[in-house]
């Protein structure tokens, strides 16, 4: 099972950023950011963070940190509270990060919340080359 609604059948929110990248939905609006730039990913990310529902008319919806000296990527996305995600109870409004370890993209793997950031707040991954 992926994902987690409480013990309700009625939820109305979206999967947690690590779950959206493994589900593939999104795939031509993600960016990979990697430090050496390697496999397609880019070496930063200058650019708008969509909410998945603006899909239709967004550029990037999701973003995957990759720390391969680590072992893990690191997803971010904006959770913004409307429409098919109005029921979010965690990080509303907010960008949220989540973490996984590395894994082929629709393999099961356990997500972990690292964080999430309202206006103007940041947030550094540790160890990042």
């Amino acid at each position: 099972m992926m994902g987690y609604s409480y013990g309700q059948s009625d939820t109305i929110m979206c999967f947690n950023g690590a779950k959206s990248w493994q589900s593939g939905w999104y795939v031509d609006k993600e960016v990979t950011v990697n430090s050496a730039a390697i496999s397609g990913a880019v070496s930063c990310f200058d650019g708008d963070l969509h909410v998945i529902v603006d899909y239709p008319t967004a550029t990037t919806v999701l973003l995957k940190v990759q720390d391969d000296a680590n072992s893990v990527d690191y997803y971010v996305n904006f959770n913004a509270k409307k429409g098919i995600n109005s029921g979010t109870r965690e990080g509303g409004n907010q960008v949220t990060i989540t973490s996984k370890t590395l894994a082929v993209r629709d393999s099961y793997g356990e997500s972990e919340f690292v964080a999430k950031l309202g206006g103007q707040a940041w947030f550094t991954f540790a160890n990042y080359n």
